[in-house]
């Protein structure tokens, strides 16, 4: 460095801030963090705040409100969501059409006009009931997984027996498939005699000795849908 050039400036130093300043930092700091969280809540609102699924309390009463306004000639079903547990209904002779949830039906909201001409609510302990009833191939005793899509295999009776398949479809996980019939068929006096469960696939056979019944359910799971077989073989004897 030549002794006669002019050294060069050294860089200005910014003064401390104010503390008027250090309140607008600290302000926008946490108006800042606040949002974050805002939108991590909204996020989690979004992935878990919907927990309704096809299995529900809430499914089954929209599934069996279906089934009991259907049977009304006076109005018609338009659309329902069993995993947001809505039911969309069209009254025929107005022509307006009225969107209930399965909270409004718990509260009596959903009123119509029954045979009698008669206006009733809806009661929630019914309409699961009429969710779960059998349809016709279907004997009593099989409790078909709630919410889901079925259709009979086959089924057969000969002298006091039953025997058949039944295949249904449900979004839902194979662990949580066998977990809600292992809480219905224990408390019915069934006993698991065997249990296999993988990743994709899976089995359990359910056995009750008076009368002899056994149940065997296998599932396996393809691109985000549960296949569910239910083979019985009852002995009314």
């Amino acid at each position: 460095m030549n002794p006669f050039d002019e050294p060069e400036p050294r860089p200005k130093i910014a003064p401390p801030p104010s503390k008027k300043q250090m309140v607008v930092y600290y302000a926008v700091g946490v108006s800042a963090a606040m949002l974050q969280v805002a939108i991590i809540a909204s996020a989690a609102l979004l992935l878990f705040g919907n927990t309704s699924s096809p299995g529900s309390a809430e499914s089954q009463i929209i599934a069996g409100t279906k089934a009991i306004i259907a049977s009304s000639p006076k109005y018609v079903v338009t659309g329902t969501d069993l995993i947001e547990g809505k039911i969309e209904i069209k009254d025929l002779s107005s022509g307006k059409i009225a969107s209930f949830s399965a909270y409004d039906i718990k509260n009596g909201s959903l009123k119509f006009a029954n045979s009698g001409g008669e206006e009733v609510s809806v009661e929630p302990r019914k309409a699961e009931a009429v969710a779960v009833s059998k349809p016709v191939g279907v004997p009593n005793g099989i409790i078909l997984y709630p919410g889901a899509a079925h259709r009979v295999l086959s089924y057969a009776t000969s002298e006091g027996q039953e025997d058949g398949d039944i295949e249904q479809i449900t979004d839902d996980p194979i662990p949580k498939v066998f977990a809600t019939f292992e809480r219905v068929l224990l408390v019915e006096g069934y006993s698991i005699t065997s249990k296999t469960l993988y990743e994709d696939a899976g089995s359990i056979v359910f056995e009750r000795e008076h009368p002899s019944r056994v149940i065997a359910i296998d599932a396996t799971h393809e691109e985000g849908r549960t296949k569910i077989v239910i083979q019985y073989n009852f002995n009314a004897k």
